[in-house]
Parts: structure tokens; sequence; C-alpha cells
């Protein structure tokens, strides 16, 4: 027991690595504190990958707007939010720059491990690219970045 005069403990080196391999940006295999194994080596969640993206997107000066169609809703902001316009399987982003046979670049954001692509978001990529536009699946943010400098790399229309 800590005695009053001692104060608070403070955490620890290994307990900030170990919170951070669970909860935090990294993905880093680390020791458990309770139980000294190993813990799973666990994917940036897909909302992290997406911010690092559009920071990046920033930074290079594209115009650069996110569709947040993620997250649990009630049932009555659910239905508010499809009558305004909100529409399942929608890409998560979109980069206005238009390029020869291409109105702008959308990129639905995956993470890079565990993803699962729904029907809704299939319809609404193959729409896209049927339509005059380029959409893509990314894996992480190295990969919506590989993909933008691509589409960039197209001459402009």
């Amino acid at each position: 027991m800590v005695s009053p005069k001692d104060g608070p403990k403070k955490p620890t080196q290994r307990f900030w690595e170990s919170y951070s391999a669970l909860y935090g940006n990294g993905s880093v295999k680390k020791r458990s504190l309770h139980t000294g194994s190993r813990i799973k080596e666990k994917a940036r969640l897909e909302r992290h990958e997406q911010i690092d993206f559009v920071k990046w997107c920033k930074a290079k000066g594209l115009r650069v707007a996110a569709n947040m169609n993620e997250g649990r809703r009630s049932k009555r902001n659910g239905a508010s939010l499809q009558a305004a316009g909100l529409s399942a399987g929608h890409p998560d982003v979109q980069i206005y720059a238009k390029r020869k046979g291409s109105g702008s670049l959308f990129i639905e954001m995956k993470r890079t491990k565990g993803s699962v692509i729904s029907d809704e978001q299939r319809e609404w990529v193959a729409w896209l690219n049927a339509n005059g536009y380029t959409a893509h699946f990314a894996y992480g943010a190295e990969d919506a970045k590989r993909l933008t400098e691509q589409y960039l790399a197209l001459p402009v229309s």
C-alpha cells in the first residue's frame, strides 16, 4: 500500500508502451503487464489512417472533404441524416482535383488488416468509376497516398 506521503505512483514506461499498443496509434507488439504474454499486433483504426491521409493531403495543398458515414447512431438520428443525404457505402474521402477523364478522386479508406468491403461500398465505387469519376479502396494511409499521387500524375483536362 502506498503511504500518503509517497503520493500517487506515476505510470511506468512499460505501462505506457502497453497502453499505446492497445489503444494508441502505433501497431506494435508489446508484452502485457498482467500476464507477461505477447499482445496480438493490432491494426490501426480506419479513422486513424484517414486522419493521417487527410493531413498529408492538406500539407500538399489539395482540396479534400470527408464523408462522416461511420459510427453508431440512434435510429432517429440515422433517419434524419439519411433524409439530409447521408448514403451508406459512399466513399470516405473526396479529393477535388480534375484530371483527364475524371471529375475528382474518391477514396474508401480501409484498415490495413481485417477490413471488410460492404456491398454498398462496392456499388458506390463501381458507379463512380462508370460515371466519370475515379474511385478506389485504399488499405491504410500509405496506400491512399500512393493512389492519390498516381491520380495527380495524370494530365489535367
